[in-house]
C-alpha cells in the first residue's frame, strides 16, 4: 500500500476508541493461538475501505473482520486536511490449550 501514496502524511491514521472481539470458539476448542495482522486502507471520513489480514486463515480472520466491522478512525492529515492512508494493527490470540463450550481447559 505504501507505494500507492507519494508522501506519508503529517498525521498517520488511528484508531478511535479500542475494538473487542471474542475469542473464535473452533480456535478455543483446538487450543489454538495466532498472530495476524490487518493491512486496512482507511478513507477520509475514518472508515475502513478495504482490509486485508494475514495469515489467512479462515477462523482468526473472521473474528478479526467481525471486529473492524464497526471500527471508526480518526483520519490521516496532510495540511490539516483529512486524507485517504494505509495503516496496520497486528491481533494476537492466546490460549493455553483446548477449552470446553464453557470456557473451561480441557485436559489433553
Amino acid at each position: 500500500m505504501a507505494s500507492r501514496f507519494s508522501a506519508p502524511p503529517a498525521r498517520a491514521p488511528r484508531l478511535d476508541g479500542s475494538l473487542s472481539m471474542l475469542y473464535p470458539v473452533k480456535g478455543a476448542l483446538k487450543g489454538q493461538s495466532l498472530s495476524l495482522s490487518a493491512l486496512l486502507m482507511i478513507d477520509d471520513n475514518g472508515r475502513i475501505s478495504e482490509a486485508r489480514v494475514l495469515p489467512d486463515d479462515p477462523v482468526f480472520v473472521a473474528a478479526v473482520l467481525a471486529a473492524l466491522k464497526n471500527a471508526i478512525f480518526v483520519p490521516a492529515q496532510i495540511d490539516g486536511k483529512a486524507i485517504p492512508y494505509w495503516t496496520v494493527l497486528d491481533f494476537k490470540f492466546t490460549i493455553d490449550g483446548p477449552t470446553g463450550p464453557d470456557g473451561k481447559r480441557l485436559e489433553r
